[in-house]
């Protein structure tokens, strides 16, 4: 009986499409670190539900296929930092979509729909093939050619230095991270994706991790995230033979969450950001810190995520938001739902 009282009120919790027209991208300074290269692009938008603010970050070096340099992770700590952080007039973006520029360098382009559709016409009545895109292509190679010059004690501080920006943001990011993975993700480029959330891939991108097939180790976290995303005996097949695979095979490992059309990868996952900004900011939050503690600490015990999961549910009681969700509810008003900028209710 208390099964079929609840099935009414969840059923009315599902979101529904929005048919209000989508607001336009505001781009966002480029961080101080990028200089004049324009390494890392940001942009926020807000959800046409009301629902706050969406950002993106697009990792950007189309003439290196979006490789990876230490500048390029200064930038990208910055980037992360300015979206979650309030200034300026802005408040704190509710969730975040990381990407590679197309191989033109154009990201505003790539994200107004008349130009990306101008573009896909464009690109099949010309017969030319167009490059290949990338989500990153890795390390960057000068970076790497540096390495063999460098003492192996400096090369240990240098590249734990080199993870730690790329992975430390993501993972201590407050807010729920997805990788629209727009092209080939290969080596360090698909581990960073490994630290977001949730991947969304493009049919057409193939990804791997060739460390082995370049002479070196596996780095940027892959040992340890790979595993947790689709277990050991598939990272140990990944990680060991350095193949890379298409995206339908990627999606079969549980490597990605779902795939879609290069020219709809993006906006897809943006379309997943602005349904996870529907929800309460706090319940997201605590919800996004709890899943990676499991993942970043394996060892964790049930009975330390029920405590978790006790405290912070008990903290949104006294919020607020969950009084307004179940109002919501009583008044079948939810398509009209929006839930207040975060806040700590602890404070």
């Amino acid at each position: 009986m208390a099964g079929r009282q609840l099935a009414a009120p969840l059923l009315a919790m599902r979101p529904l499409s929005s048919t209000a027209a989508p607001a336009k991208w505001a781009q966002l300074p480029e961080p101080e670190a990028a200089g004049d290269a324009g390494l890392v692009q940001v942009f926020t938008r807000a959800c046409a539900s009301g629902n706050g603010d969406i950002g993106l970050i697009a990792l950007r070096q189309p003439a290196a296929m979006n490789a990876l340099t230490a500048d390029m992770g200064n930038a990208f700590g910055e980037a992360l930092a300015s979206l979650v952080t309030p200034g300026d007039g802005r408040v704190p973006v509710r969730a975040v979509v990381l990407c590679g520029a197309p191989p033109d360098g154009d990201v505003a382009g790539m994200l107004d729909p008349a130009a990306r559709d101008e573009a896909a016409a464009a690109a099949s009545t010309s017969g030319r093939r167009p490059p290949p895109a990338a989500f990153s292509a890795g390390g960057d190679l000068a970076f790497l050619d540096n390495r063999l010059d460098t003492a192996p004690a400096d090369n240990v501080a240098i590249m734990r230095r080199f993870y730690a920006r790329f992975l430390r943001p993501l993972r201590e990011c407050p807010v729920p991270t997805i990788a629209a993975i727009n092209g080939h993700a290969v080596g360090a480029g698909l581990a960073i994706s490994l630290g977001c959330d949730i991947r969304l891939a493009a049919d057409s991108a193939r990804m791997g991790l060739n460390f082995v097939k370049l002479g070196i180790p596996p780095g940027m976290g892959s040992t340890f995230l790979l595993q947790q995303a689709v277990g050991p005996q598939v990272a140990a097949r990944l990680l060991l033979t350095g193949d890379l695979v298409d995206a339908a095979t990627a999606k079969s490992y549980g490597l990605v969450l779902d795939t879609y059309p290069l020219d709809k990868v993006v906006q897809s996952a943006v379309s997943l950001a602005e349904n996870i900004a529907g929800g309460s900011p706090y319940a997201v939050r605590a919800t996004v810190k709890a899943l990676r503690t499991h993942v970043d600490h394996p060892s964790t015990s049930l009975e330390l995520a029920l405590e978790r999961e006790a405290l912070t549910q008990a903290a949104a009681y006294a919020g607020g938001d969950l009084a307004l969700g179940l109002k919501s509810i009583r008044e079948k008003s939810k398509d009209s739902l929006v839930f207040p900028e975060w806040r700590d209710p602890t404070e």
